[in-house]
């Protein structure tokens, strides 16, 4: 198994101003088809394998998928 590599501070800094911005205001339709798109699916993937982060993510693609 290959151990990817942790996130640099700035890289965190930027998935928190993401949440941030997510949870600012309510999700519109828009914003929910943004949510479910690829783009963001293969983003969320990429940050599940970081140890720290994976079971947070599982859930908030939990929620994601629960909204539709």
């Amino acid at each position: 198994m290959i151990k990817q590599p942790a996130l640099a501070q700035e890289q965190y800094a930027c998935v928190y101003a993401w949440l941030a911005l997510l949870f600012f205001r309510e999700v519109d339709d828009e914003g929910l088809i943004q949510l479910q798109s690829a783009e963001i699916a293969d983003w969320l993937a990429l940050l599940k394998r970081q140890p720290a982060l994976a079971a947070s993510v599982a859930l908030l693609e939990q929620k994601i998928a629960a909204l539709s």
